[in-house]
């Protein structure tokens, strides 16, 4: 995942484009949307659901990292459930030439 300055954003997933897109917390003001390693917008097909992880241990039945967003879509039509996650690239922050 790729998204620069985010990290008093609000991410929502889009269910018809399954694509994420930030927004300012305080302004509301559209950022970007979240993009792959090469600087294309993220796509997942049949996008459901997007929450962050509680930083829990999930072994003691905890939610996960915070740093890593968890999603459901539907994939195939809908007729097939896609669980997933969703971590930062390490040593990049969007900006790379």
């Amino acid at each position: 995942m790729i998204l620069a300055n985010t990290s008093n954003s609000i991410l929502v997933g889009n269910f018809g484009s399954g694509k994420i897109a930030a927004f300012n917390g305080f302004t509301g003001k559209f950022i970007d949307f979240v993009k792959n390693p090469d600087d294309s917008v993220m796509v997942i097909d049949g996008l459901w659901m997007i929450a962050f992880g509680g930083d829990s241990d999930p072994a003691k039945n905890g939610s996960g990292p915070a740093t890593t967003l968890f999603f459901t879509a539907g994939i195939q039509g809908e007729s097939h459930g896609l669980f997933g996650t969703i971590t930062p690239v390490d040593g990049l922050d969007g900006d790379e030439e």
